[in-house]
């Protein structure tokens, strides 16, 4: 099983594999090959046509650049379960640095709301999971600038 980061070097890089489109492709009785796309990606799509999508097993796994109002570029990954009902959201590149963010753990899982969760226990959608990391964006930024995190 490969990790995220080797398929994503393979995908840049042009070498692809599988589950590089976000879809599952499977043949038919009649041996016609169909595309399966599940709700995680459908969402994903909806809020960021460029995203990196990967499926891998029960976890669906998204990469997108985001860029704050000054255009300073974020790198968020978000895993999701293919359903997108569960979903939580890490911080791959900061541009300002990789320590001591607010609302930010170790391994750069982002606090949405409820603290250190996993996967399965979060009770984030992947909607809501991609617009709260997107505000934690802008907010880090707001805090930088200002020495305030926001509070909405």
């Amino acid at each position: 099983m490969r990790s995220i980061w080797t398929w994503l070097g393979h995908w840049l890089s042009g070498r692809g594999g599988e589950g590089t489109s976000g879809a599952v492709v499977f043949r038919d009785a009649a041996g016609t090959a169909r595309r399966h796309e599940t709700r995680a990606s459908q969402i994903m799509r909806r809020l960021n046509r460029h995203a990196l999508i990967l499926e891998q097993g029960r976890v669906v796994y998204m990469v997108e650049d985001f860029s704050d109002s000054d255009g300073r570029l974020f790198r968020l990954e978000y895993q999701a379960t293919p359903d997108g009902r569960r979903a939580i959201a890490f911080c791959r590149f900061n541009p300002w640095g990789a320590g001591g963010d607010m609302h930010l753990y170790g391994d750069g899982q982002i606090c949405l709301g409820r603290h250190g969760i996993g996967l399965q226990d979060s009770p984030f959608d992947l909607d809501t999971a991609v617009r709260r990391a997107r505000f934690w964006c802008v907010a880090v930024s707001v805090y930088h600038e200002t020495g305030s995190f926001p509070n909405v």
